[in-house]
This record gives structure tokens, C-alpha cells and sequence, in this order.
């Protein structure tokens, strides 16, 4: 994957992060503001640095991508930033994903964070691609970062050693230093449908 990949997936990164800070606007009545700084695409074991390592305790999505694009992936965030964000989307500062402390109504909100994520930007892709992309519904995880990205390396781990990641930053108005939020994707394009994507978008 050269560079000109990257810089195409980042446009169409920031394209689906407009889409998806317009969605979380209307959601939580403030102004949202999405950026994807860097696309990079990293071994197994830097997407783990990434994430503070594979030890380190995160909130994650995942859901299975079918259609004429077929993968996984995964929005992880750091506890600490879940709690903030969750917390004033439900309007509930007791919501403590670390501790468990977490009502069905805020683990419903982190799902549906992730699912306007994950679909806005999947949403960006195919619409360039022109190709068929069909999120799963997101399942919501608070483990170690190795356990859970662990199910989707075991499906692409046998044919590729890397990953795409997509840096994601939500900054919310009227929140200290700006409210930034920052997570990540990852993304496991199934190997054909690596061939499948950039063809469709015309780049070699």
C-alpha cells in the first residue's frame, strides 16, 4: 500500500467524519467537529502500541463488514475518554465503563457512538467505491486491547500481518480545552477485498 492508498482513505476518512460529527451534533444539541489526522497502515503489534498496548484497558466496538467489501472492524477508545463522552451524551456523570458501573442505556449510547462512526465512514467508502458495504450491528466490549481485537486477527492473521488505522478526533464546543476525544479504527479488509476497493477507485 503506497501512499496515494493512505491519502485516499484519509479523504474518505474526513469525508465520513463530517457525515458523522453532523449525526452526533444533532444527538447531543452541540456543535461536533470530527477530524481524521493520519491513516497509516501498521503491523499487528503497532496497532497494539497504539492503543497503549496490549494490556491497556479500552472500550471497543466491533462489528463484521459483508457485501462487495467483506472485513472487520473496531473503534477503540480509552476508558477515560468513553466515560467523558458517554457520560454527557446521556446525561449520567455516574457512567463508569472502568468499573463497570455502566447502565443499559449508557452501553446502548457507546454502541450507537460506534455505529455512527463505523457507518458514517463506511457509508463515505462506498459511496466512492460505488460498492455494496453492510455494517453488522456493533457489540460493545470493555476488555484489554489484545482480547478484544484478538477475534478479529484470528480471521486475517493466517494471510496478512497489517492493519489499516484510522486516527479519529471528536472535539465537542464549550468543553475544556476543547473536549477532544480521540480514537481509533481499525480496519481488516478481508485480502480480496483490498484488490476489490482500490480498483473500484481507480487507484494502482
Amino acid at each position: 500500500m503506497t501512499s496515494i492508498h493512505l491519502d485516499v482513505l484519509k479523504e474518505i476518512g474526513n469525508i465520513g467524519a463530517a457525515h458523522a460529527a453532523t449525526a452526533l451534533s444533532t444527538l447531543l444539541n452541540k456543535k461536533i467537529e470530527m477530524t481524521v489526522p493520519k491513516v497509516e497502515m501498521v503491523s499487528f503489534d503497532d496497532m497494539m502500541d497504539l492503543a497503549g498496548g496490549a494490556e491497556n484497558v479500552v472500550a471497543g466496538i466491533y462489528l463484521r463488514i459483508d457485501g462487495d467489501v467483506t472485513g472487520s472492524m473496531f473503534f477503540v477508545l480509552p476508558v477515560e475518554q468513553a466515560n467523558h463522552f458517554i457520560q454527557s451524551l446521556v446525561q449520567d456523570s455516574s457512567v463508569d465503563f472502568q468499573t463497570g458501573e455502566v447502565s443499559e442505556l449508557g452501553a446502548s449510547a457507546m454502541q450507537e457512538l460506534g455505529n455512527i462512526l463505523s457507518g458514517s465512514y463506511l457509508s463515505a467508502l462506498s459511496d466512492f467505491t460505488s460498492l455494496r458495504i453492510y455494517p453488522s450491528v456493533p457489540a460493545l466490549s470493555v476488555d484489554m486491547v489484545g482480547a478484544i481485537v484478538s477475534f478479529g486477527l484470528v480471521e486475517v492473521s493466517h494471510i496478512s500481518d497489517y492493519v489499516i488505522v484510522i486516527d479519529t478526533a471528536i472535539t465537542e464546543e464549550n468543553t475544556p480545552n476543547g473536549g477532544s476525544v480521540k480514537g481509533h479504527f481499525f480496519l481488516l479488509p478481508d485480502p480480496d477485498s483490498f484488490e476489490a476497493i482500490f480498483t473500484a477507485l481507480g487507484v494502482q
